[in-house]
C-alpha cells in the first residue's frame, strides 16, 4: 500500500497546513474514466453527460465504508454512477446492497444540449428530454452488462432490478385528501366511484400503498397469486379483489407447511363488493389460528 499514497498539502489562513494522504490516485477513479465508461455503455462518442464520476470510485467507497446489505443514497443521482457501482460490487463479492437514487426531471435543453437532448427524444423515443431519463437508462444498460459479463459464482444471485417512483400529486384520488370530519357525503360517494374499477393501470399504484401501509419496504418483492387477485410480499397476503375462500385457505396453508407462513391479510376494501368474501375471510382467520387484528381493510 505504501507506494499508492499520494501527498497533498493543505494550506490555511493561519500559515498553517497540514500533509494529507489519499489511496484515490488511479486513473480509474478519474472523472475521465467515467466518461469513457458512459459513453462506451451508451455506444457514443458524444457527451451525453459530461464529466460523470468514475463508477470505479463509487464502487471502491462503497467497498470501504458499507456492509454488504446496506441501503446507499444519492440524493444527487445525476447520470446514475452510484446505482452502476452498487450493481457492480453486489455482482463481485455477492453482497445484497440496495440504492435509493434522487434524480429530479430536470430538463435538457434542445441547443444548450445537443446530444444529450437528441439521445433521449429520438434514439430513447422519449416525448420530453429530461436528465431522469438519462439516468433510468444508464441503469437498464448497466445492469444488462453486468448480467452479461459476470461470470463468478454470483452471476445468478445479482440483482440488477430498480424500481421509479415519483413524488406527486395523488392524480388517481386513491386517497381521500379531505379530512374524513369535514367530508360531505357526496364527497365520500365520488371518492367511491374513482376507486371503484379495478383496473390494471392503477393496481401496481395500489400494491405500494399497501406496502407502506403495512410497514414494508417499497423494494420488497410483490409475487402475484390467484391470477393476480391476491400478492404476497414478505409475510403480508394482500387481497385486491374477491376470491373462493377455498383456494384462499389452501393457499395459506401450503405457505405453511413449505415453512413460509402468512402472519396478516391486508384487504383493499374498495374493490372487495362481496361480504360474504369478507366474512369468510373472518372465518379462515379463525381455521388459520390468526388474531383478528391480522386482517386488515385498508383503503
Amino acid at each position: 500500500m505504501k507506494g499508492r499514497w499520494k501527498i497533498f498539502r493543505k494550506s490555511y489562513a493561519s500559515g498553517s497546513s497540514k500533509m494529507l494522504k489519499t489511496i484515490l490516485q488511479d486513473k480509474l477513479f478519474y472523472t475521465e474514466k467515467g466518461q469513457r465508461e458512459l459513453n462506451q455503455l451508451f455506444g457514443t462518442k458524444s457527451k451525453i453527460f459530461p464529466s460523470p464520476k468514475s463508477p470505479f470510485l463509487i464502487k471502491t467507497l462503497a467497498q470501504t465504508s458499507t456492509g454488504d446489505d446496506d441501503l446507499i443514497l444519492d440524493f444527487f443521482a445525476g447520470s446514475g454512477t452510484t446505482g452502476e457501482a452498487v450493481m457492480r460490487l453486489n455482482a463481485e463479492d455477492g453482497g445484497q446492497r440496495r440504492f435509493i437514487l434522487v434524480q429530479i426531471p430536470q430538463p435538457i435543453e434542445a441547443k444548450k444540449q445537443k446530444d444529450a437532448h437528441h439521445f433521449v427524444t429520438q434514439t430513447l423515443g422519449k416525448p420530453e428530454a429530461t436528465i431522469f431519463e438519462i439516468t433510468a437508462e444508464r441503469l437498464r444498460r448497466a445492469g444488462a452488462k453486468i448480467k452479461a459479463d459476470t461470470t463468478n459464482a454470483h452471476a445468478t444471485a445479482v440483482d440488477t432490478g430498480f424500481r421509479v417512483f415519483e413524488l406527486v400529486d395523488d392524480p388517481d384520488a386513491l386517497v381521500l385528501h379531505q379530512p374524513l370530519a369535514d367530508a360531505a357525503q357526496a364527497d365520500l360517494l365520488r371518492f367511491q366511484e374513482l376507486l371503484a374499477p379495478a383496473t390494471q393501470g392503477l393496481e401496481a399504484k395500489v400494491l405500494y400503498n399497501l406496502l407502506l401501509a403495512e410497514g414494508l419496504p417499497l423494494t420488497a418483492r410483490l409475487a402475484p397469486l390467484l391470477d393476480g387477485a391476491a400478492w404476497r410480499a414478505d409475510d403480508v397476503l394482500f387481497i385486491l379483489r374477491a376470491v373462493d375462500t377455498e383456494a384462499l385457505r389452501a393457499l395459506v396453508e401450503d405457505a405453511q407447511a413449505a415453512g413460509a407462513p402468512i402472519r396478516a391479510l391486508s384487504v383493499y376494501a374498495p374493490w372487495v363488493h362481496d361480504d360474504n368474501f369478507l366474512l369468510g375471510l373472518k372465518t379462515l382467520l379463525e381455521v388459520l389460528h390468526l388474531s383478528e387484528d391480522k386482517l386488515r381493510l385498508r383503503g
